[in-house]
């Protein structure tokens, strides 16, 4: 066995002393582990991956869909609130109106014939829901008048003639319809 001939190691023969060392490799290389970066260009971002694009089609489509949405109720709206099922009882103190339809506010107003034409009188304040009751002995009607029951959010003359009740979704009854 022959010490010192591996590579880098000092030779412990004699008859080697003349021979040149070998060459020993430094403790740093020449070179480097890693690669330089260098700065790539950046590249363009698609349209659609900008934030900004993403926000303003998220609100497009909401208005978009709030506008459907509308058109659709409004095609399909049944116009003013329709008055049903209105019940006039007289009593010996007062009369009583009793209706159905949706939960709005409702206007009565009794219509009597007077001295120069119809009379319109508004009782609105005595409205307890869908029901009111008057007593006799405000005067606010007689035995020949009518009450017309409409929701309050209407406007417009107030009249007995079918084809306006039914315009403003309004239904009536008179005096003499009425269960004793």
């Amino acid at each position: 066995m022959r010490l010192g001939w591996e590579p880098g190691q000092p030779a412990l023969s004699a008859d080697t002393v003349g021979a040149a060392a070998p060459v020993k490799r430094g403790l740093v290389s020449g070179a480097t582990v890693l690669p330089e970066i260098t700065e790539a260009p950046p590249a363009p971002r698609k349209l659609w991956k900008h934030p900004a694009f993403i926000v303003s089609m998220i609100t497009t489509l909401i208005a978009v869909g709030v506008a459907v949405t509308l058109i659709i109720m409004t095609a399909l709206a049944e116009g003013p609130p329709r008055v049903t099922g209105l019940d006039i009882t007289a009593g010996s103190g007062g009369v009583a109106l009793s209706w159905n339809g949706p939960d709005v506010p409702y206007d009565v107003f009794v219509v009597s014939d007077g001295t120069d034409g119809t009379d319109v009188l508004d009782v609105s304040q005595a409205v307890r829901g869908r029901d009111i009751w008057m007593p006799r002995a405000f005067g606010y009607y007689d035995d020949a008048s009518c009450f017309v029951v409409r929701a309050s959010s209407l406007d417009g003359d107030v009249s007995l003639a079918a084809e306006a009740l039914d315009e403003q979704g309004a239904a009536s009854v008179c005096m003499t319809d009425a269960d004793e």
